[in-house]
């Protein structure tokens, strides 16, 4: 009797020490704690793109049906409307302009028609990614770093840089200038779309809201 009383005093505070897991800081500046986007919708709050002198120069919007892009003063630039699995862009006049859409290990960005393939964009098993034309030419790839991700062209030179750090996520030149900035909680990865200054910046949009979404 002696030795199950023991036995169970053993088990109840062995269930009492068990370590519990660590929590993650929300303040740590580890670009890695971003990579798990949204599994749904398009953008669960707007963010905001600020310039190296802080000024807002556009921002994204959710939408009931997808999301918005706007300008400083709050003019429409672009539209993003969620068919199925795939985005539907348009610009200011209501026209379509093009639509992303996912596959397996890669995502289109199609022509208005939705069927003509145009760019693609492919993960590696690094986590980075290849931004490539219809021809297969090489135009950005996204290297991960430390700070989030460099960015370079075909020939390997550095184009952006990508870097999170206290809460804040930018877009940096070659002279480590800010082109976009916020500090709204997105994937690194998804952000780092923007970079790709070969594509209208409703392109990109687009290409930061279907990773920021999840693929596919």
């Amino acid at each position: 009797m002696k030795a199950m009383t023991a036995a169970l005093v053993c088990s109840v505070l062995a269930c009492q020490s068990s370590p519990t897991q660590p929590v993650e800081k929300i303040g740590s500046d580890s670009a890695s704690r971003l990579e798990e986007p949204p599994s749904l919708g398009l953008l669960k709050e707007k963010v905001k793109l600020k310039d190296d002198s802080g000024a807002e120069v556009a921002a994204f919007k959710p939408k009931d049906d997808g999301a918005k892009l706007v300008g400083p003063d709050g003019e429409e630039l672009a539209r993003y409307t969620l068919a199925g699995s795939a985005i539907k862009i348009k610009d200011r006049a209501d026209s379509v302009i093009a639509w992303v859409k996912g596959e397996p290990n890669k995502v289109k960005l199609l022509a208005p028609d939705g069927e003509t393939e145009r760019f693609s964009l492919k993960p590696h098993k690094d986590g980075g990614y290849k931004l490539k034309n219809i021809e297969g030419r090489l135009l950005y790839e996204l290297k991960p770093r430390p700070y989030g991700f460099k960015v370079v062209d075909v020939e390997d030179q550095v184009v952006a840089k990508v870097k999170y750090a206290s809460g804040k996520v930018s877009v940096r030149d070659g002279a480590e200038a800010t082109l976009y900035s916020t500090k709204t909680r997105v994937a690194v990865a998804a952000f780092a779309m923007l970079a790709f200054s070969e594509l209208s910046l409703a392109e990109r949009g687009g290409l930061f809201l279907k990773l920021q979404q999840g693929v596919p």
